[in-house]
């Protein structure tokens, strides 16, 4: 009896001891689990830390080392005074290509003025209480635009209306251009306003074909103006000149003229044309209606 409570006894202090262990086993499994979650909670923050690390990278880079490799190989452009609005509009295509930061562009502009903008520009940061890195771009842009602008209108639109050609259509399409950019409208109304500032010659006969487009209003005015030109161009047809009633009945010797005031009517002769106003049904000055019947 007495080995075989000495042998329960011992598998009892087994029993707890094997109870004890395994207490301490999953006391130790929990602080493992701990520890692990809070390595994955410092890891996920350590990637995080990573992304946005790159993305600083990758726009420092884009900011600074390749617009540094962009200037090398694009010019910026110069500005001595003249052409103020062709100025700033390459300077914003510049910077639009060279992704140039806001407080950048004033200061890059300024390494491009020469002549009178240089001494503009001089005047300008005198008058003023901040660094050429602290102006804004596009108020630099108004200031230098109020003072070398050649174009004195207030209402360009007002303008397109009333441009009318008189010299060549180059000129025209020049002058038309220079307010187009001052103003935004749609194609088909800035091509309307085209039209209707060519000359009568050329517009009764573009407004026939209705285009929408400047590209296509262009096309047709320079053709018509060729047909034009062909058709009723600048031709030399002498005059005859009137004889004196006092000299009618005259002698012969009398009436005998130079040669260069001789006249060979045969070479003044021309072929019967239709004008283009008739066909078309354009009245004009050297057009006749006539009404019959047969």
């Amino acid at each position: 009896m007495a080995t075989r409570q000495q042998e329960l006894d011992r598998i009892e202090k087994s029993t707890k001891d094997n109870a004890q262990s395994i207490q301490t086993q999953q006391l130790l499994l929990e602080e493992n689990s701990n520890h692990v979650k809070n390595l994955q909670i410092q890891m996920a923050e350590i990637c995080t830390q990573l992304r946005e690390m790159k993305k600083l990278m990758l726009h420092n880079n884009r900011g600074n080392d390749q617009r540094l490799v962009r200037l090398g190989r694009l010019d910026f452009p110069k500005f001595n005074g003249e052409d103020v609005e062709g100025w700033l509009y390459k300077c914003d295509h510049f910077f639009s290509m060279d992704k140039t930061r806001s407080n950048l562009k004033a200061y890059f502009a300024v390494v491009n003025l020469e002549g009178p903008a240089l001494q503009w520009h001089q005047g300008f940061m005198s008058s003023q209480n901040r660094v050429i890195e602290d102006i804004v771009w596009e108020d630099y842009a108004r200031s230098i635009l109020n003072r070398f602008s050649t174009r004195l209108s207030e209402n360009p639109i007002e303008d397109l209306k009333n441009l009318q050609q008189t010299g060549t259509l180059q000129d025209y399409c020049e002058a038309f251009d220079a307010l187009l950019n001052k103003v935004q409208l749609c194609e088909s109304y800035a091509a309307g306003l085209f039209i209707a500032g060519l000359k009568p010659e050329i517009r009764c006969l573009v407004k026939i074909f209705k285009p929408q487009t400047i590209r296509d209003v262009i096309s047709m005015a320079k053709q018509q103006e060729v047909v034009y030109s062909t058709l009723f161009g600048s031709k030399d047809v002498r005059k005859l000149n009137p004889i004196p009633m006092n000299k009618i009945g005259a002698n012969d010797e009398e009436e005998e003229s130079t040669p260069e005031e001789v006249i060979n009517v045969q070479e003044m002769t021309m072929d019967p044309q239709i004008p283009i106003h008739v066909i078309n049904g354009v009245p004009s000055f050297n057009t006749m209606r006539v009404i019959g019947t047969i």
